[in-house]
């Protein structure tokens, strides 16, 4: 055999078995599900999520940060209607007070060229969730899996607002760990070609936190909001009362204050 075939078959190989292993041990995951690799794959973020709250944030504090960082992390839960009330409140005020860069998971590579002509307004919403459709039988824009009426609104903004949109998602789909490298030099080539504009990202969670995981891989100066607090937040903040609509925790990440009436 020779030496070049046995590195590629070595490649393959290592790219065929996860790097992360479930042990099934004192999750932090408040809700374990999928197959292990994929559990495992949650629990590294959980575990960098932070294990109390240290402050709190009103909406100036919040924004007089987000001036020093070049990307904001916006992790998202899929079905959370809640949370994604809360997430358009945030980017609609951000879209009114300075410049804002959007980059979105429920939209693939394929999809850019369909995206630009939404956003030139040569496409309305509807041609344009026709044309995603068509690649991807499964689209955010339009599956009941998901709140498809969220990722919707989110383009909404995008047009009326003139943000600029990029899609996060390389298509054809990659195995986790080659997508969260896709999605982060992604990331950096939208921050060098707008670098007066703050990076929002809505990307799944999970993608976040962890080894060689987004805020990690993209290296730029970052601010990150949770979708659900790990089981250790979750007792924190039952145990205590909190009042500003921005919580931080010990490891720095963020998260919506979920009382109803805060935000």
């Amino acid at each position: 055999m020779s030496r070049t075939l046995l590195i590629l078959l070595l490649l393959l190989a290592s790219c065929a078995q996860p790097s992360l292993i479930w042990d099934g041990a004192n999750p932090e995951d408040p809700a374990p599900s999928g197959p292990d690799y994929l559990r495992a794959y949650k629990e590294s973020h959980y575990r960098d999520v932070g294990q109390r709250f240290e402050g709190t944030l009103g909406w100036d504090a919040l924004f007089a940060e987000l001036q020093h960082r070049a990307v904001l992390f916006l992790g998202d839960h899929h079905e959370d209607q809640q949370l994604h009330e809360r997430m358009l409140s945030l980017l609609l005020r951000l879209a009114e007070s300075r410049r804002i860069v959007l980059g979105l998971e429920a939209i693939g590579t394929d999809d850019d060229p369909a995206l630009a002509r939404f956003l030139a307004g040569e496409l309305d919403l509807d041609m344009f969730r026709a044309q995603v459709a068509q690649r991807w039988r499964g689209s955010w824009l339009d599956s009941d899996e998901v709140d498809k009426h969220f990722y919707r609104m989110l383009l909404v903004l995008a047009h009326d607002h003139h943000v600029p949109v990029f899609a996060l998602e390389p298509t054809p789909r990659l195995p986790l760990e080659q997508r969260d490298q896709v999605i982060a030099e992604r990331i950096q080539d939208a921050a060098r070609a707008h670098p007066d504009s703050l990076v929002v990202i809505v990307v799944g969670h999970a993608h976040l936190l962890g080894e060689d995981k987004l805020v990690e891989l993209t290296r730029l100066p970052s601010a990150a909001f949770g979708a659900r607090m790990s089981r250790s937040l979750q007792t924190e903040f039952t145990a205590g009362t909190f009042h500003e609509p921005f919580l931080r925790s010990d490891a720095g990440v963020l998260f919506f204050n979920p009382t109803p009436g805060i935000l």
